[in-house]
């Protein structure tokens, strides 16, 4: 519930309409997961060519940011099973702070921000906090390299990059190394 309404409220502040077929995928979820995550694959790719964000310095590329959060959003709801029912407190309190925030694309950014970092963090645990720590890490090196990074390509490696070393720390203790022995000659 939480990403439709994130989605709709990201469509009417960027002015890019896409968002608004994410009910229709929360339809076919109720049918069928399968289908949901193809129309959801499908979404996602017509989304990324249809959206232009140019630099992330730009309302456009803040606009993108907004619309990539609604996405993960949705995408996360419908890989742990959508059902029609009533939203509980805790999504009404969500909601209400997505809702209240839509006044601008600036307000709402960071709520959004912290909606998708609460619901990580309710769904996986300590693993937001990597999550959060890339965000804040990659917030602040982007605002200090503005001025070097005006290429999108550039601005896209600093993310994916950062994104890897957060995802390699993460996952270091699942990482097994193995030992190798040096044998002696007699």
């Amino acid at each position: 519930m939480i990403g439709i309404i994130a989605s709709i409220l990201t469509a009417v502040l960027t002015g890019n309409y896409l968002p608004l077929i994410v009910p229709l995928i929360y339809l076919l979820a109720v049918k069928s997961r399968d289908l949901a995550l193809i129309a959801f694959y499908i979404y996602a790719l017509v989304l990324a060519f249809s959206f232009n964000p140019g630099s992330i310095y730009t309302l456009n590329g803040i606009s993108a940011v907004s619309v990539a959060f609604s996405a993960v959003l949705v995408l996360d709801e419908i890989l742990r099973g959508f059902e029609l029912r009533i939203p509980s407190r805790e999504e009404f309190v969500l909601l209400g702070a997505l809702t209240v925030s839509a006044v601008t694309i600036y307000t709402f950014l960071p709520v959004i921000a912290a909606v998708t970092l609460y619901t990580a963090h309710r769904n996986f645990g300590r693993a937001s906090f990597y999550i959060a720590g890339w965000w804040i890490l990659l917030a602040a090196f982007l605002y200090a390299a503005k001025n070097r990074l005006t290429g999108r390509g550039a601005q896209a490696l600093v993310i994916v990059g950062l994104a890897l070393i957060f995802i390699l720390l993460a996952e270091k203790r699942d990482v097994k190394s193995t030992e190798v022995k040096v044998l002696e000659k007699e």
